[in-house]
């Protein structure tokens, strides 16, 4: 089975943009993380002290003045995937998905997204250690504050009642341009009253308030007969786009 070296480049030009996945056949061949500035590529998945952690696939996110970028990755070759950010600037690589005390996430987590401002990173996890009362057994959505290292878990009703399916995730979260609202996908029945359509849904989360909306439903609250995906949250929070084979 081939393995794929995860690389993301930036450039100072748009032509110089690209996302690549190299497939590789060597089994001893490992991923890297990369981004390209003038004058060459250089690794973002190593500590500043050069220490090599292994990304297991390609989603990446930059903070919006490129100073930051946050990936899933294994600490060893044959981990669990956690959530990492690097600062490009001063090559501290920081662990996301911890609980505190470097403590790792006890199960996968992926696809993060930071935040515009890069304070903050939301991502799924399969991690049960990661807050408190995390016992449903299903993958959560989770939001970092990156300045207190305090992790929230947004995929839960606004009174705290946890998510009752699993979601199998493939899609990243989606912050709104201030990093107060953060969109994302849920299969769960339990997040809001009435949810009853037995599919993935599209949700809202408010980090300061807590509350918690469904958006895939039709203008007069019909519930989605379909799934929908991938939630992109317009930079001013009032907006969100997203597919599926819905008819209604």
């Amino acid at each position: 089975m081939n393995r794929y070296l995860a690389r993301v480049l930036i450039g100072s030009t748009a032509a110089a943009i690209a996302a690549v996945s190299i497939p590789v056949s060597s089994a001893s061949a490992l991923p890297t993380l990369a981004f390209l500035l003038p004058g060459g590529a250089r690794c973002a998945s190593t500590t500043s002290a050069g220490a090599e952690v292994y990304p297991l696939d390609s989603y990446a996110s930059f903070s919006a003045d490129g100073t930051k970028v946050a990936f899933g990755a294994a600490a060893t070759p044959t981990g669990v995937e956690q959530i990492w950010v690097k600062n490009l600037i001063s090559g501290a690589l920081t662990l996301v998905s911890t609980p505190g005390s470097g403590i790792s996430g006890n199960d996968t987590s992926a696809r993060p997204r930071l935040s515009p401002d890069g304070t903050k990173v939301a991502f799924y996890s399969f991690a049960s250690n990661l807050v408190a009362g995390d016992t449903n057994a299903v993958d959560d959505t989770f939001v970092a504050n990156l300045s207190t290292g305090v992790i929230s878990r947004i995929s839960t009703s606004a009174t705290g009642v946890q998510a009752d399916v699993v979601t199998n995730p493939v899609d990243e979260p989606s912050f709104s341009g201030d990093g107060n609202l953060v969109a994302f996908t849920s299969s769960a029945s339990t997040l809001v009253a009435g949810d009853t359509n037995g599919v993935g849904d599209i949700f809202v989360r408010n980090l300061t308030t807590g509350a918690i909306s469904r958006v895939s439903t039709s203008a007069t609250g019909a519930q989605s007969d379909n799934s929908s995906r991938r939630p992109v949250i317009s930079p001013d929070g009032t907006k969100v786009t997203f597919y599926g084979p819905a008819t209604n």
